[in-house]
């Protein structure tokens, strides 16, 4: 069972939500993908229904269930300059009753096909259609994406923010493993007087001495010795006991 779900973030993004208390939801319409919502689209084409109000109200967070890959830094924070934020996902779904959160589904191409070739042939009730917004291609199933959805009929914005209390909804942010050392603890500095002790981590994805502490480098009259070929200490009485 999901417990925790990721989003990755450029950090202007983590500054707007701590001093907002706000977590944004965005329309597919700020999407890069254009297949996004493309099935709900086609269904409303199909059927005669206005693809545009329907899909008007409808605004989104996108999130995985994934923990941490290189990938995910280079595509979400480009600049080098980003967070990971864990939400847990019970308080996140509790922080506003209209939320629908699901896994997305990744379905072989021929599945898609066939639904898109019976689409017409269907008459899909409400929640059948919101299901097609939960859909991706074969080629995304990497992202193991995590989505929440929003209604809100009286919101016109292309995002709507929601209030919540990082204290109780963020339980950790990791830090991009690009940003050097002494900015990560100025920014950890900040958001600790700023927002209270908020869990805070430096990513060591890049840094395998400190992801693996059994890497320990070797002491300094070891190098030494090594670097002039002579042996170590341990060597030398071996090679004079033998030499007895």
């Amino acid at each position: 069972m999901t417990t925790s779900v990721y989003r990755y973030m450029p950090i202007h993004r983590l500054w707007q939500m701590l001093s907002t208390g706000k977590i944004f939801f965005l329309r597919t319409t700020k999407w890069d993908d254009p297949f996004e919502a493309f099935l709900a689209k086609r269904y409303c084409t199909a059927k005669e229904q206005n693809f545009d109000l329907i899909n008007s109200d409808k605004y989104f967070l996108c999130c995985t269930t994934k923990s941490e890959r290189d990938h995910f830094w280079r595509n979400y924070t480009p600049n080098k300059d980003g967070v990971r934020v864990t939400f847990d996902l019970s308080s996140l779904r509790r922080i506003d009753s209209r939320i629908i959160a699901k896994d997305v589904r990744y379905p072989p191409r021929d599945e898609i096909r066939d639904l898109l070739k019976n689409i017409a042939k269907k008459t899909l009730t409400e929640a059948q259609l919101t299901d097609l917004y939960f859909i991706k291609r074969k080629a995304f199933e990497d992202e193991d994406e995590y989505r929440l959805m929003l209604e809100d009929k009286s919101h016109s914005g292309d995002a709507i923010g929601i209030d919540l209390r990082p204290d109780m909804v963020i339980t950790r942010i990791l830090f991009d493993p690009r940003i050097d050392a002494d900015t990560y603890e100025r920014h950890k500095q900040f958001i600790h007087n700023q927002f209270g002790k908020l869990t805070l981590r430096h990513s060591r994805l890049y840094n395998p001495e400190k992801a693996f502490p059994e890497m320990k480098r070797p002491s300094t009259a070891s190098a030494v010795r090594s670097a002039r070929g002579g042996p170590a200490s341990g060597e030398v009485q071996r090679y004079s006991r033998k030499r007895r």
